[in-house]
């Protein structure tokens, strides 16, 4: 047995196992409409919670896991500026971030039913507004940052 207890009961797991089955369709979603420079952000977040969420403890897995969600998400964030669906994409970003502090407010009441359900709802919103993005024009970042373009 692992000195590492898991972070859910194990009935939870095909649950957000599933829901974590919506970033690998964005992803595909992303190179059948041209993008597939951002493909790695969806099929990054899929290998990496498929990594954690078929056994989940907090080990390095569970490291990996947050960090590239992390990166994925403000890289992404950055990238959507200026897209032809980024309002709808920042919109279901907003509608899908409160589901996180929601899961952890559950989940530290021991209410893991409720908790695993927002976290999934954060799987489903956050893939499809990737999704959404993708199935549009994604130009020029702002040189904000002083990333230098194409055009520059």
């Amino acid at each position: 047995m692992s000195h590492h207890p898991l972070v859910f009961p194990r009935e939870y797991f095909p649950y957000l196992l599933g829901t974590s089955w919506c970033f690998f369709v964005s992803g595909f979603v992303a190179v059948a409409n041209g993008h597939s420079e951002l493909a790695h952000v969806p099929f990054g977040i899929w290998a990496t919670s498929l990594l954690f969420w078929h056994n989940p403890t907090r080990t390095w897995r569970w490291v990996l896991d947050i960090l590239y969600v992390q990166y994925g998400f403000w890289y992404q964030a950055y990238m959507a500026w200026g897209a032809q669906y980024a309002l709808p994409y920042y919109a279901l970003i907003l509608i899908g971030t409160p589901s996180f502090p929601i899961s952890k407010y559950y989940y530290a009441k021991g209410r893991f039913a409720e908790s695993a359900f927002f976290h999934g709802m954060l799987h489903i919103l956050a893939a499809s507004a990737s999704a959404v993005l993708y199935m549009g024009r994604i130009g020029d970042k702002p040189p904000a940052l002083g990333i230098p373009t194409i055009s520059s």
